[in-house]
């Protein structure tokens, strides 16, 4: 798996319920956004051209803290990328 800005016509899959803090730990520092119904995204691109992206979505109260479980989304061209990031999260923080 690798950080990807390749996520154009990606759209909604699937849903996890985490934090920012396991979501770091496994892909890194995400891309934060101004203005914008996401705050924070992981573009991600997994091995056999799966592309996922992992992301808050219209949150109200902006940029979730480290700590904070809530329900981030999951988009890409297939369910495949629901799958990818479900088993990276459990690989790397049994989440």
């Amino acid at each position: 798996m690798k950080r990807t800005e390749e996520i154009a016509g990606t759209y909604l899959q699937g849903y996890i319920l985490t934090t920012r803090r396991k979501l770091t730990e496994v892909f890194g520092e995400p891309t934060r956004y101004i203005e914008s119904k996401t705050t924070i995204q992981w573009g991600l691109l997994f091995e056999g051209g799966v592309i996922a992206t992992t992301y808050d979505y219209k949150r109200e109260k902006g940029e979730p803290t480290m700590d904070e479980e809530i329900t981030f989304n999951i988009g890409g061209l297939s369910p495949k990328a629901v799958l990818r990031v479900k088993d990276a999260m459990r690989e790397k923080v049994g989440a």
